[in-house]
């Protein structure tokens, strides 16, 4: 337990290395990736994966992704990613993906944020309501 407590930590101390004016950066990851081949810390595949979780995680707060029915506008992601950048203080970008699922409406996750203004899912809430 106590070793996976260290590995998570160190993961955390690569993470920040990586990181340049808080955001992720191909150099910096590079050069960390180059010092654990070098040094090969203590369980360094354990390592390693919990890095590569944790970076995954903070490219994904960068990223705004916008599902809908039909097709989105340039200008329309453009105002979702001004949106967001300005709610969450740091530069996100919308990517857009159809979703006929979804009926109408738009699907947006940045990181683990989910909002949602679709058919689809005001039908799932008076669906969960009426039991």
């Amino acid at each position: 337990m106590a070793l996976d407590k260290q590995i998570q930590q160190l993961a955390k101390v690569f993470l920040e290395a990586s990181l340049e004016d808080g955001l992720v950066s191909a150099s910096r990851v590079a050069e960390v990736l180059l010092y654990i081949e070098q040094k090969k810390p203590r369980r360094h595949l354990a390592v390693l994966k919990a890095y590569q979780r944790l970076i995954s995680i903070e490219l994904e707060k960068h990223i705004a992704h916008v599902e809908s029915a039909t097709e989105v506008s340039d200008t329309i992601l453009a105002d979702i990613s001004s949106a967001m950048s300005t709610r969450y203080n740091r530069t996100i970008k919308a990517t857009a993906t159809t979703n006929k699922d979804l009926i109408a409406g738009l699907r947006i996750r940045v990181g683990c944020d989910v909002y949602e203004d679709s058919i689809a899912g005001q039908l799932s809430a008076l669906q969960s309501i009426n039991g």
